[in-house]
């Protein structure tokens, strides 16, 4: 069995609790269906959250705005940053989630930098005529979606070898 680590980057500050975290679920769900679609046995995916152990958040309305809640392990800036970067260190490919971009997600560029720097393969998915239509972010990452469904599918894809 072959694990393929992606890290899920995407704006958390400024954003609900379930505004941070309901995508990484619902992209969890889509790999799962794009892999049974495949029926890709061979490989197993590890989802890396950077909002996993922060339950303790759950209700907060805006994160990292002065209603930053301090009990819990991940939650100093130098704590969120170390555990960022090990993350993405450790990571095969980085999903880079800019569907909503309503403001420019200044973690998620840096993180986008960390992975270019560290020769991770990116995978960003945004609309069109996004604020994050960019020659860095197109550039720098193997390939740009549109959907989190397409994504997933592209995850899969990349690993769909045929066993002999």
């Amino acid at each position: 069995m072959k694990y393929i680590h992606v890290y899920l980057a995407g704006p958390i500050r400024g954003k609900s609790y379930e505004g941070a975290t309901s995508w990484r679920d619902d992209f969890a769900r889509c790999l799962f269906e794009a892999k049974n679609q495949l029926v890709l046995k061979q490989v197993s995916f590890v989802l890396m959250d950077p909002m996993r152990s922060k339950e303790h958040m759950k209700g907060m309305a805006c994160i990292g705005n002065g209603e930053f809640k301090t009990d819990g392990l991940f939650v100093s800036q130098q704590a969120i940053a170390t555990r960022d970067e090990a993350d993405i260190a450790l990571a095969d490919i980085v999903v880079f989630n800019l569907l909503d971009d309503e403001t420019i997600s200044i973690g998620t560029c840096m993180e986008m930098g960390l992975a270019k720097g560290l020769g991770k393969i990116g995978i960003v998915v945004r609309t069109q005529n996004s604020r994050y239509d960019h020659p860095l972010v197109n550039g720098w990452n193997a390939m740009t979606l549109h959907s989190l469904p397409d994504a997933a599918s592209f995850l899969v894809s990349l690993h769909a070898g045929v066993l002999i």
